[in-house]
């Protein structure tokens, strides 16, 4: 699996240096990148890495803002992303709704760079296809 960002990279993304243990925040960053990204295609090499730049700098921005956005949250495990609430013979606990696990920054670059997807169902297009399909036969 790639890691599409480096700690050098980071700095400049946070323009402060990068904190301590930034290689394996990356690298949460970047399986987190890579699950919102699930369908996704573009071209990769041997190495799983995608081969257009372009592409490339998506994935680094979107790594960077996910691992901006652990760090602000104090938690690169997710375990904060479980809330919920229970009761036991009286006594009740409950914790305030969690964070979402996917970074909003991290979403925006990916979908401003065409990278999430999603393909909408209409009646005119009633089953799953690539976007150009619908020019066909016209």
């Amino acid at each position: 699996m790639p890691v599409y960002a480096t700690p050098d990279e980071l700095t400049t993304w946070l323009d402060a240096p990068a904190p301590q243990g930034a290689v394996r925040l990356l690298r949460v960053a970047s399986q987190i990148v890579d699950e919102i990204l699930i369908g996704a295609v573009y071209d990769t090499d041997a190495f799983e890495a995608p081969t257009d730049p372009q592409v490339a700098e998506r994935l680094r921005e979107a790594t960077c803002a996910q691992a901006a956005y652990l760090l602000a949250l104090g938690d690169d495990t997710g375990a904060t992303t479980q809330a919920g609430s229970h009761s036991t013979g009286g006594v009740s606990a409950s914790r305030a709704q969690a964070a979402p696990r996917w970074a909003p920054q991290a979403l925006s670059v990916l979908r401003a760079g065409g990278l999430l997807p999603i393909h909408p169902l209409s009646p005119a297009r009633p089953t799953w296809g690539f976007p150009w399909d619908i020019y066909e036969g016209l």
